[in-house]
């Protein structure tokens, strides 16, 4: 049916297969219909979520993140596709915490060690910028990237000089914020590493001159 184009009769088939899998508890078999049903079906992004958790249960936080991607580029700020990112990030090693605002996000910032933070620039509360002042006011080593549209690149560099780590433009991929997150916990380690390294041997030299 996918080759005759008639992408509607071939998705009802796939979802037919699909369900039919599901019930029988062939989740291998299963996962292959459901891919290509969402190919067929790529703006279901409830399914997509579905297929994502799903992943997430197998241990397999790289499918999930391509099942999501659709979806945060449809709405970034959807509190399930969200929830199932965090999840995904937790996979890969990171403690994650989520909010649907900014005056959410400053409440979390109060009471959380916060290491690394992406930041849309269009958040519900107080601005995106006043957002990045507070979050390196309450933690300043800590790397935060900005999110922003086209249009709001002026707004992102002015978030760079308040001390943001870097921004990226809209849309964003969800492996690429794992990516960037990385990229910046990496650099905050070797930046404590170097501070850690330089202490102990000016403590060091102090000592010597005792001597």
């Amino acid at each position: 049916l996918s080759k005759l184009n008639k992408p509607e009769e071939a998705a009802t088939a796939f979802r037919t297969g699909a369900d039919l899998l599901k019930r029988q508890g062939r989740v291998d078999d299963y996962l292959k219909v459901a891919e290509r049903l969402l190919f067929h079906q790529p703006d279901n992004y409830e399914f997509a979520r579905e297929l994502a958790g799903m992943y997430l249960e197998r241990q397999d936080p790289k499918h999930a993140l391509a099942k999501l991607q659709a979806c945060f580029n449809a709405d970034p700020k959807n509190i399930d596709t969200l929830q199932l990112l965090a999840r995904a990030f937790e996979r890969r090693g990171f403690q994650v915490l989520t909010a649907d605002s900014a005056d959410a996000a400053l409440a979390l910032a109060r009471r959380a060690s916060v290491d690394f933070a992406s930041v849309d620039l269009r958040m519900p509360g107080v601005s995106g910028l006043e957002l990045v002042r507070e979050l390196k006011r309450l933690h300043p080593s800590a790397a935060v990237v900005v999110l922003t549209g086209y249009g709001s690149i002026a707004t992102a560099v002015e978030a760079i000089k308040l001390g943001a780590f870097d921004y990226l433009e809209k849309p964003v991929s969800p492996p690429q914020l794992v990516v960037v997150a990385a990229r910046a916990l990496e650099r905050r380690r070797l930046i404590d590493l170097t501070q850690r390294l330089r202490s102990e041997l000016e403590s060091r030299h102090r000592i010597g001159n005792v001597i």
